[in-house]
């Protein structure tokens, strides 16, 4: 199965059994053997596996390349299937690209869906914010309620962000303060 559960082309297939052959050589030890197999798998443009695979097991110069080409591979796939992009904001900001990230959730914001070309045409972001009319036809998506209530209240934010542990001495008899830290956490 490829991403988003489409199938595997027969090329794509006979590639990763020879990545299979590599990565047995490479537990084995044997990374002499192993590299021509590597090399034949990381021929496919869509074998992202070979390109972790490769990553993991040479040198540190030669394995940022390789994460190099898998992220560029990563990125094609998603623009091929449009539907798998729900998750490419956080795929760019993970690559430390946080322009992309934005841009393209700027893009998605807009057309409400997956932009044409994908939204891997990046370009820098737009600085000014959204016009009244942008707003009210991006309606009530779930980031624009992310944002809003972020603006309102920021410490939630920073709770959320920062991934603070829920607190441990809330009070649970039902005569508890009204609208507290308890009504907070539920």
């Amino acid at each position: 199965m490829g991403i988003g559960g489409g199938t595997i082309s027969k090329e794509s297939e006979a590639k990763y059994v020879v990545l299979k052959r590599g990565r047995e050589l490479l537990e084995k030890n044997d990374p002499e053997r192993a590299l021509p197999f590597m090399m034949k798998a990381i021929e496919d443009p869509n074998n992202l596996d070979a390109c972790c695979s490769l990553a993991l097991n040479l040198p540190v110069d030669m394995a940022i390349q390789a994460l190099q080409n898998g992220d560029a591979t990563n990125i094609e796939m998603l623009r091929i299937c449009r539907s798998d992009n729900s998750w490419m904001g956080a795929l760019l900001l993970h690559a430390a690209r946080p322009s992309d990230a934005l841009y393209f959730t700027q893009r998605w914001l807009e057309a409400d869906e997956t932009p044409r070309g994908s939204g891997i045409d990046f370009a820098p972001p737009r600085r000014t914010p959204m016009t009244a009319p942008q707003l009210e036809r991006a309606q009530d998506c779930r980031a624009r309620q992310y944002l809003h209530t972020a603006v309102r209240y920021p410490t939630v934010l920073i709770k959320v962000i920062g991934k603070s542990k829920r607190p441990i001495d809330l009070e649970t008899h039902p005569t508890r303060q009204f609208n507290g830290r308890e009504d907070a956490q539920d």
